[in-house]
Formats: C-alpha cells, structure tokens, sequence
C-alpha cells in the first residue's frame, strides 16, 4: 500500500494541493516544500520551487515505469534501505538534518527520500538483467553478421547500420571473456556469433594472433544507455502542471530537460 500512495496518492488533502499530475501520480506543494527543505540540509539554500519541481516529475516518471513493470519497492526493502543508510551515512548530521525535515511525518521521508533512491536502483537491476530490452540492437548485430558472413567488408557493414569499425588490439589483461572468444577463433576467421558485453554487441574477427596478444576487427553495435531506456519507457506518461507560474518557469528555465516536451 506505501508504494501505491506515492506521491500523496493517499494522503493529498492532509499534505497540501496537488501541483502537478504525472502519470497516475501527483505531486503536491507540500512535496516541493518538503524537497527544498532536504535540499538545505544538504547545504544548498538556493533551490527554487521550479528546480524542486524538476526532480520531483523526473522522480514520479521513474516510480511510473516501476509500477508499470511490477518492481516497486516493497515497504521490506524500504525499511531495510532506511536502516542501511542510517547505519552507513558518511555524513550522519546531515542524514539527522534531512529526517528533522520530515519530523513525524515517516510517510513522507519515505516516500520522497528513500523511495527514489531503491527505485532507481531497482530499476538498473531491471535494464542490467532484462533478455529483452536489447533485442533492437542484438537483431541489427545479427544482420550485421549475416551480412559480413555474405561477403560484405566490415567497414562497409558499419557504414550501412550506422555502426563504429575498428581494428584492435586484445592483450592479457583485456576481459577474460573476450580473451576467450578470441581463443577459439582462427586467424581471419569470424566469431559465429555477436559478442555482447554491458555496452554493446561486437561482430567479431580474429586478425592475426601473435604470442599471448591478438588483433582483431569488429563492428560494434552500441546498446541503448540507461538513461536513454528510461526516456523511452516514461515518454507514455503525461505531465500536466497545475501552477501556471511554476508551468511557464519550467519550459523557460529547463527546455533542455527532455520530459519537458510531455508537458500537456
């Protein structure tokens, strides 16, 4: 139930009027009040309603794509998440100034203080382990493949996806895993399969092995980022700003943050 009512879901008339709806969420002038009082305990006194405001939508567009892939935090792990800071800060004044903000109100310091935190750590673990998320990008190596494996260069493959070409060379030290797919290859001969690594997809071939070291070409498919992901994941919710002044401060001051043009 804590995770449904973020955002003042639940609690709305006791913690003051909504300000901006995001998503199925809403944001209240009690939780920018709430922000930029944390944010003074953390020494910057110069938080404006509007800043505040930007990293509250950009927090409830997160816990949206949460909900929507079932990966909320549950109140264990919030309570856990809670302990663990008290118990590790390197900075325990500061974390005693950030709860006297919150007083008695432990909903709050929960839900606007530690709950971001889990949920953007829940939702990397989500994009680090996905099968899918990457199909995109592990198709277009595939065909890269299919295509080089058909007689094309490997410059002229990377040309045609929009893909970077290199020649490298791989020394002991290098990952283990690449070191290892390279060792199974002859010289001039092509990886059957795209290598993936956390970063991208490598269409890989074994130039020439000398001693322990080897060269090798690739074309390398770059997988989407996490940031990007999250982008692409939030920009089905709406943002509707209730404030009009707070509205107007937002698209003139940060036009450069993306979830702006969602603004309805």
């Amino acid at each position: 139930v804590l995770t449904l009512c973020f955002f003042l879901l639940c609690t709305t008339a006791v913690l003051g009027a909504t300000v901006a709806n995001v998503g199925s969420l809403s944001i209240t002038e009690q939780d920018i009040t709430f922000r930029m009082a944390t944010e003074r305990a953390y020494g910057n006194r110069n938080m404006s309603r509007s800043s505040a405001l930007v990293s509250l939508v950009s927090e409830a567009l997160e816990q949206n794509i949460a909900i929507e892939k079932n990966v909320t935090a549950s109140e264990a792990e919030l309570s856990a998440f809670g302990t663990q800071a008290e118990a590790s800060s390197l900075a325990p004044q500061i974390l005693t100034k950030v709860k006297s903000v919150f007083s008695s109100d432990t909903q709050s310091y929960t839900r606007l203080y530690l709950s971001p935190k889990v949920t953007k750590k829940k939702l990397k673990q989500l994009f680090d382990s996905s099968s899918t998320i990457h199909d995109s990008e592990r198709l277009t190596a595939e065909t890269v493949l299919s295509q080089i494996e058909g007689g094309k260069t490997f410059s002229a493959a990377a040309v045609d996806f929009g893909a970077a070409h290199d020649v490298f060379t791989v020394a002991p030290g290098a990952p283990q895993q690449l070191i290892d797919v390279l060792s199974t290859l002859s010289d001039g001969q092509i990886h059957q399969n795209a290598f993936e690594d956390e970063m991208s997809f490598r269409v890989l071939r074994l130039v020439q092995k000398v001693g322990h070291t080897y060269n090798a070409e690739a074309v390398t498919i770059a997988k989407k980022s996490f940031a990007a992901w999250l982008q692409t994941e939030a920009s089905s919710f709406g943002i509707a700003i209730l404030d009009d002044e707070l509205s107007a401060e937002i698209l003139s001051k940060y036009s450069t943050v993306w979830w702006t043009s969602l603004i309805e």
